[in-house]
Protein backbone atom coordinates (compact mmCIF):
# COMPACT_ATOMS: atom_id res chain seq x y z
CA UNK A 1 0.00 0.00 0.00
CA UNK A 2 2.82 2.64 0.82
CA UNK A 3 4.85 1.81 -2.28
CA UNK A 4 1.82 3.37 -4.32
CA UNK A 5 2.32 6.89 -2.36
CA UNK A 6 5.73 7.49 -2.37
CA UNK A 7 6.68 10.99 -3.49
CA UNK A 8 10.15 10.61 -3.68
CA UNK A 9 12.89 8.20 -2.84
CA UNK A 10 16.44 8.62 -1.77
CA UNK A 11 19.29 6.32 -1.72
CA UNK A 12 20.95 6.33 1.94
CA UNK A 13 24.34 4.52 2.63
CA UNK A 14 22.66 1.44 4.25
CA UNK A 15 19.10 2.09 3.43
CA UNK A 16 16.55 4.16 1.58
CA UNK A 17 14.26 7.35 2.42
CA UNK A 18 10.71 8.00 1.24
CA UNK A 19 8.39 10.86 0.43
CA UNK A 20 5.13 11.09 1.85
CA UNK A 21 2.10 13.59 2.17
CA UNK A 22 1.45 14.32 5.84
CA UNK A 23 -1.84 12.91 7.04
CA UNK A 24 -3.32 11.08 9.93
CA UNK A 25 -4.04 7.70 7.47
CA UNK A 26 -0.19 7.92 6.26
CA UNK A 27 1.21 8.22 9.25
CA UNK A 28 -0.80 5.17 10.73
CA UNK A 29 0.01 2.89 7.96
CA UNK A 30 3.53 3.94 8.17
CA UNK A 31 2.89 2.85 11.64
CA UNK A 32 1.23 -0.10 10.92
CA UNK A 33 4.39 -1.45 9.27
CA UNK A 34 6.94 -0.55 11.52
CA UNK A 35 4.77 -2.07 13.66
CA UNK A 36 4.61 -5.54 11.85
CA UNK A 37 8.46 -5.22 10.46
CA UNK A 38 10.27 -4.89 13.77
CA UNK A 39 8.56 -8.22 14.63
CA UNK A 40 10.80 -9.97 11.82
CA UNK A 41 13.39 -8.15 11.15
CA UNK A 42 14.80 -7.14 14.23
CA UNK A 43 17.88 -5.82 12.04
CA UNK A 44 16.36 -2.90 10.22
CA UNK A 45 16.17 0.41 11.88
CA UNK A 46 13.05 3.26 11.07
CA UNK A 47 12.88 7.20 11.50
CA UNK A 48 9.60 8.69 10.82
CA UNK A 49 9.96 12.42 10.31
CA UNK A 50 6.92 14.59 10.57
CA UNK A 51 7.49 18.23 8.89
CA UNK A 52 5.12 21.63 8.96
CA UNK A 53 4.96 21.39 5.29
CA UNK A 54 2.76 18.63 5.34
CA UNK A 55 5.52 15.94 4.77
CA UNK A 56 6.57 12.99 5.88
CA UNK A 57 10.08 11.33 5.85
CA UNK A 58 10.08 7.64 6.95
CA UNK A 59 13.96 6.13 6.55
CA UNK A 60 14.42 2.31 6.85
CA UNK A 61 17.80 1.41 7.19
CA UNK A 62 20.34 -1.37 8.90
CA UNK A 63 23.39 -3.43 7.90
CA UNK A 64 25.27 -4.54 4.81
CA UNK A 65 22.07 -6.33 2.68
CA UNK A 66 19.31 -4.29 3.74
CA UNK A 67 18.70 -2.84 0.32
CA UNK A 68 18.32 -6.03 -1.39
CA UNK A 69 16.07 -7.05 1.69
CA UNK A 70 13.64 -4.30 0.99
CA UNK A 71 13.50 -4.65 -3.14
CA UNK A 72 12.43 -8.54 -2.56
CA UNK A 73 10.83 -8.76 0.59
CA UNK A 74 9.34 -5.19 1.52
CA UNK A 75 9.02 -4.47 -2.71
CA UNK A 76 9.84 -0.49 -1.81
Amino acid sequence: MLKGKVLEKKDLPNGYSFKFNESDGMLDSIISLVKSERQCCDFLNFKITVSSNSIIWFDIYGPSGVKEFMATELEM
